[in-house]
This record gives structure tokens, sequence and C-alpha cells, in this order.
């Protein structure tokens, strides 16, 4: 019996796309946060190949007789050589040999006479029925881990049935006449030999194999070997800042500071304010998370990039477009990223950032109950393990082999009889079946299966790049607006489209708008969409869906007047007038 396990994987998320090799799930795009959960379920396929027992062997047919062989007629003397007669059937007796006489001269050669038909073949005798095969002895049971269970001994093999004796050989059929020969010299006379005698017969038992003997134990399983560095006992650092970090002029470099420290962090700490450093080499996973905070009334963009011992590192930068003042709340957004970094003893790590505007920072925001308080920033730094196993335990000794049960006795070889004339020999009779094999013993029950492996590290987070496109818009005029983006990207098999679209005094909707993505997309398999926008101050969700014809991005107005949630097409009016520093802000996913 065989059986497979196969691993069964459910997972709920904002996107999931799967290819032959691969699975992506996005649970986070830009500031839309989602969540995923799966389980695993575990499916055994089992399979029996049994073989059930042969049926019994039938009987062999006799074999049929051999005719007897006739005389050879008597040879004339040898004269001169005349013409070659018809040959005629052969003669059935053998004569006596004479003397050769003298050999005449070669006279022509005759037509040769036709062949006899040939005897009908005897029926082939029966063969003795094969003797029965011992039941094989049972299988010992295998014990759990340690020591194995003694193998049970063999059964003995079933003595091989005696065999049948060989038909008669069928006669043979008359053979034709032959021709005359011309007259050969006179032969001497050969003197006859002697008949050989019988053939004793063979013996049929043969003796018995002696029992194997018992397999030893096994010997114990060694202990198992200390755990190397790695898996919790890596190196990792967490650290964060209660105070607000601002920016004395725009697009300027500054550093980012830290002044917490958490007091269980092992080998990574915080030198000179800024300066993640690390006392051991190895490769780190850095995440960061920033709290972004914008007074201005207007969007304004901030970044933030990787240090490494005092250089840029590149291609590690970052940007946000941080969201305006609105309803005399500043706006905030939140910015993370991971970078992993191979680092070699005593290297550090600095953040840097800059803004468009003085009136972006990085903000502390105080424990609002039942909330706890906002850092200005955290950043963790965790060593990856994959390297840091620990050593293997010896293996234990192994049990000594059981000792070989004697061999039995060879049975007695019979007499061998003198040797008799060697007949004419008949056909060999049909092979007889070979006799069932007898069943085999029970599998002893499997051992307990040893612990499951530590679960490797968790791979790097995605960071993605952002292209600007132009798309095509219905019903809905730019004007004078000076912040007019859209954007897209790609993970894996599933783009990404984002619009920010803030109205200018000149800027207006008047209908339907529909936006097209960029060449190549196809709106139909449109699998997720996040809408915010505000109309005359008032901020609503809208909902983005596919247009009639699958060409291109429908984005309309919710409706809730109704018992259930419908959505209706926007207008100079709807979802309200809109007018200077609205907006239309999305985001969506598509599979390619």
């Amino acid at each position: 019996m065989a059986s497979t396990n196969v691993t069964v994987i459910t997972t709920t998320a904002t996107v999931e796309v799967s290819k032959t090799d691969q699975t992506y799930v996005v649970s986070r795009v830009s500031e839309i946060a989602c969540h995923d959960s799966g389980t695993g379920t575990f499916v055994t396929i089992v399979s029996t190949d049994q073989t059930g027992p042969q049926g019994p062997i039938g009987p062999t047919g006799a074999a049929g007789p051999t005719g007897p062989t006739g005389s050879v007629g008597a040879t004339g003397p040898t004269g001169s050589t005349g013409p070659t007669g018809a040959t005629g059937a052969a003669s059935t007796v053998t004569g006596p040999t004479g003397a050769t006489g003298a050999t005449g001269a070669t006279g022509p050669t005759g037509p040769t006479g036709a062949t006899g038909a040939a005897g009908s073949q005897g029926a082939t005798g029966p063969t003795g029925a094969a003797g029965s095969i011992g039941a094989t002895g049972p299988t010992g049971a295998t014990g759990s881990a340690g020591a194995a269970g003694a193998t049970g001994p063999t059964g003995a093999a079933g003595s091989t049935g005696a065999i049948g004796p060989t038909g008669p050989t069928g006669a043979t059929g008359t053979a034709g006449s032959q021709g005359p020969t011309g007259p050969t010299g006179s032969t001497g006379a050969t003197g006859p030999t002697g008949p050989t005698g019988a053939t004793g017969a063979a013996s049929t038992v043969t003796g018995p194999t002696g029992a194997t003997g018992s397999t030893g134990a096994t010997g114990p399983t060694g202990p198992t070997g200390a755990t190397g560095a790695g898996g919790t006992l890596g190196y990792w650092g967490s650290f964060w800042s209660t105070q607000d970090q601002t920016a004395a002029a725009a697009n300027t470099e500054y550093l980012i500071t830290y002044n917490n420290t958490d007091p269980d962090s092992s080998g990574v700490s915080i030198v000179s304010n800024s300066r993640v450093t690390f006392a051991y080499a190895g490769v780190y996973s850095i995440t960061y998370s920033a709290q972004w905070e914008n007074a201005n009334v207007q969007i304004k963009d901030a970044n933030i990039w990787l240090k490494k011992n005092g250089s840029n590192v590149a291609d590690s930068d970052s940007t946000w477009s941080v969201v305006e003042s609105h309803g005399g709340t500043h706006g905030r957004a939140i910015g993370t990223v991971n970078y992993v970094v191979k680092l070699a003893a005593n290297d550090y790590l600095e953040l840097a950032w800059q803004a468009t505007s003085t009136d972006v920072s990085l903000q502390y925001i105080a424990a609002a109950s039942p909330a706890p308080a906002i850092p200005s920033i955290i950043l963790t730094a965790t060593q990856v393990m994959y390297t840091q196993l620990g050593p293997t335990g010896a293996t234990g000794a192994t049990g000594p082999t059981g000792a070989t049960g004697a061999q039995g006795p060879t049975g007695p070889t019979g007499a061998t009889g003198s040797t008799g004339a060697i007949g004419p020999t008949g056909p060999t009779g049909a092979t007889g079946l070979t006799g069932a094999t007898g069943p085999t013993g029970a599998t002893g029950a499997t051992g307990a299966t040893g612990p499951t492996g530590p679960t490797g590290p968790t791979g790097p987070a995605v960071s993605l790049t952002w292209t600007s496109y132009t798309p095509t818009f219905t019903n809905i005029a730019k004007g004078n607006a000076t912040t007019w983006v859209t954007e897209h990207t790609t993970l894996g098999a599933v783009g990404f489209v984002r619009a920010d679209l803030l109205f200018g005094s000149t800027s207006s909707v008047s209908g339907d708008i529909t936006i097209t993505l960029p060449s190549g997309w196809t709106a139909a398999n449109l699998v997720s969409a996040s809408v915010v926008a505000s109309a005359g101050g008032t901020i609503y969700a809208m909902t983005v869906r596919t247009n009639v014809a699958g060409t291109a991005l429908l984005v309309r107005a919710n409706n809730a007047s109704g018992t259930y949630l419908t959505n209706t097409n926007a207008s100079s009016t709807i979802p309200g007038t809109w007018t200077t520093n609205d907006y239309i802000r999305f985001i969506i996913a598509i599979p390619l």
C-alpha cells in the first residue's frame, strides 16, 4: 500500500494570482491595508496494489511414441558407374558394410527420386505435477523508534514433485520407395556393437534448507546535537522615536533619529542617535514604518532612502505624496519599506529623508484611548537565518547482526546406472505450470514520525516601481489642475493602476467618467478597486468598474438612498458640486 500527502492551500486576500510555478498574494498596496489568512488541508491518496493467488497447474499431455527405424539394404559390388537412376524410398534396415571395391568411372547423375511423405508425430506425454511450496513465515513487526523487532524465520521450502515419464514416440510414416542404386563393390562385414545399459533414475528429493537465524536488534539512536547559532538565537534589534522630526528647509537631506531601543535587542544597536550598528557580519532584513504628516492645504511629496556607512545605497529611495490638510486635520500617511542587506561586522545603516515643503514632518502622535501612541519612526533589523544551522548529532551504533542458521544436509544422490543403447529421442513434453506462491507475512507497524524541522525565514518584501502613463479621459476635464497623476506598475502577473486627480478652478465633471488602461491591459479582468473622492469639500466613497464595452474603467458615484447600495453616473453635481481642491483618487488591480 502506498500513500501520498498533498497540501491544498486556500487563501482569502484582496488579490490572489496563481501561475504554474508560483503564487502571488498582494496583502498591501500603497496606503490601502488588506489582510490575508490561509488554511492548509492535507489529503491522503491511498492506492493498493495486491496480486491474488495463482490458480493450480493443469497436467501436461502425453508424448506420442517414436516409430521404429527401418533396416538398411545390402550394398552391392561397385562396378563401373552407370547413369544414376531415380531416387527411391530410403531403406529402413541398416545392413553390414562390405569391403570397399575399386572406384569405377563416374557416370552421369540420374534424376532424384521423389521424397516419401513424413509420418505424423505422436502426442506428448504428461509432465508430473509440481510439488507445493511451503508457506512463508511471518515477518516480525517493526517497533516504534528504538530497537527493531526480530524477523520471523523463513518457512521450509516444499519438495519438488517427481518428473513424469516421457511418453512413447509416435510411429514414423511409411517412406517412399527408393530407386535402384548402381552396383557397389562388396564391403566386408562389421562386427555388431554391444548394447548400452539403461540409465538409473535420478533422485527426486532435495534436502531441506536450514532455518535463517534471527536479525539482531537495531542499536539506539544517538542524541541530537545542540542547536547552532541562528533561529531564535539570531541577532536583531527594534528601535523607535517618540519625537517629532521636522525639516528646516525643503528638498534638503535630514537623518532620521531614534530615542528608544528594545531592551532585548541582541547584536544590533543605535550609535550617535541615527546609526543602526551591527556587531556581527550576516544578512539582515531591515523594515521601517514612517508616520508622515502634512500641514499644507496642498499635497506634498516626501522621500526616504538607505545609507550604508555614510553613503547612499543605490536604488533604495521611496517617495510618498502626503495628502493635504483637510477639515482642520493635517493630512497623514504611513510609509513602509523592507530591505535585505549583507553586512560586515561593525557596518552601520542610516535612513535619510527630504520633503518638498517644510510643512511635511515625521510626527509622533500621543496615545488616544483605546489606541497606544504612534512613534514618528519604527525600524526593525532581523538576521536572515538560512545559514545558521547547528551541527547534527552523532549517529547511534548499529546493533549486531544475528547468526546465520546452519544449512540442512543435502539428500543422497542416486546411483548411476550403466549406459544403455541410445535410442531415438522422443519429443519433449510441455512444461507444467509453476505452483502458486504462498502468501507474504503481514508487514509490521511503522515507527513514529520524527519531529518537523524549523520553518525557513520569510522572503523579503516587494518594493514596487510606478511608471506614469497618459490615459484617455471621458467627461472629466483637467483644466488648470497642477496635480493630475496616473501611474501603473506590475507585481508578478498582476497589474496595478493608481490615480491622483486634484481639481483646479477650471477642472470639471460633465457626466459618466471613463479612463483607459495602459496598452495591452484588459479592463474586463478587473478584480479589485478602492476609490475616494472629494466633491464640494465632502469626502465620498465611489466605485470603479468596467464599462459596457470592457475597454476602459468607469468611475461612478455610490447611491445609498435605497435598501441596497447601488451606483449612478457622476455629473457636475453628483456626488457633489465639484470645485477647486476637490479630488478623485483610486488604485485598482488587474491580472495580466
